[in-house]
């Protein structure tokens, strides 16, 4: 069965020569241009299944042990609710790890500040909860992230993160530390023996263990995507750019005269090999997905054409990158 967006190019088919027959008349309609459709949200509408959700008294020393191994330590009587009390009670500590490519897209996590990209050993959001009320952590305390890596790199930097419309976008922490470090932590059963990154917050939030890329002004450059305008805009479809040897993510800003997607800041080095990636909901349960390869010039600009697929498809292919 087509769907209506397949069915658009056999309509105009039909339709322009019925019109020029009609032209013909005195009482002759105007042709209304078919419009994009759809929300791009509708596709992030969803996406929680990687959350991990902790139980744990805040009156105890809190040791959690995540999925990829990150350990996260929390002192007792350290958080606080709106009013400023100490919480002693039951809590709920909820955990989203992102370390893949194809994550950093799921979850609209970007690597680049207000004006400039980052390159990322990891990403985390971390939220505390009483009874659904948020908690923050009091004046003078931090928690602590212990993240595992065979060879951490000691220029990396710790970053907090906001959304900004719609995409996570990253400052640079100030006052607060990250360390390249070993470390043994014993819980009431276990020890744990590792290597990494040691983090210092003291902020429940979107944390990055980030830095800047160091790249020369004359090897900097934009690329940008155009997208059939019928069926695409800035409503319907994102746009994302990943370095293939590193762990970034671009969101790409949309032209609405030139009808283009591009790099906002043209700070692409050239010679690198990238991926740009189209995601688009169309409305009724039809997504596309569009896809590219390519090594950057000089003011590149790509044509990309979109192929249906399942949510499900789409997920499962960014799983790839």
């Amino acid at each position: 069965m087509r769907s209506k967006h397949q069915n658009y190019t056999l309509m105009l088919l039909f339709t322009i020569p019925v019109l020029l027959l009609l032209s013909c008349g005195k009482d002759s309609e105007v042709f209304t241009p078919y419009e994009p459709t759809g929300n791009i949200e509708d596709y992030y509408s969803v996406q929680d299944d990687d959350v991990q959700i902790f139980e744990r008294t805040a009156s105890d020393d809190i040791i959690i042990v995540t999925e990829n191994n990150t350990i996260i330590t929390i002192p007792s009587y350290s958080m606080i609710d709106d009013a400023g009390n100490v919480i002693s009670d039951g809590i709920k500590i909820e955990v989203l790890e992102v370390f893949d490519k194809g994550d950093m897209i799921l979850h609209k996590t970007s690597t680049m500040t207000s004006k400039a990209y980052l390159k990322s050993n990891g990403m985390f959001h971390i939220r505390a909860t009483k009874d659904g009320k948020e908690l923050k952590m009091k004046d003078g305390y931090n928690y602590k992230l212990y993240v595992p890596n065979k060879e951490p790199d000691p220029e990396m930097k710790l970053f907090f993160g906001d959304r900004v419309e719609g995409m996570v976008v990253w400052e640079e922490a100030q006052d607060q530390d990250i360390r390249v470090n070993e470390w043994q932590i014993a819980d009431s059963s276990t020890v744990y023996f590792d290597f990494g990154y040691e983090l210092f917050c003291d902020k429940f939030t979107w944390i990055n263990i980030d830095k800047y890329y160091d790249i020369p002004e004359d090897q900097k450059t934009s690329v940008c995507v155009s997208l059939p305008e019928e069926l695409y805009d800035n409503k319907n479809t994102a746009v994302f750019m990943i370095y293939k040897e590193e762990y970034s993510l671009i969101p790409f800003t949309f032209n609405k005269e030139d009808k283009l997607w591009c790099e906002p800041y043209a700070q692409v080095p050239k010679g690198w090999e990238i991926y740009i990636i189209t995601i688009s909901s169309l409305g009724e349960g039809e997504y596309h997905l569009g896809y590219l390869e390519a090594t950057v010039t000089d003011n590149d600009q790509f044509t990309i054409i979109p192929k249906i697929k399942t949510k499900e498809e789409i997920k499962e292919f960014l799983k790839t990158l």
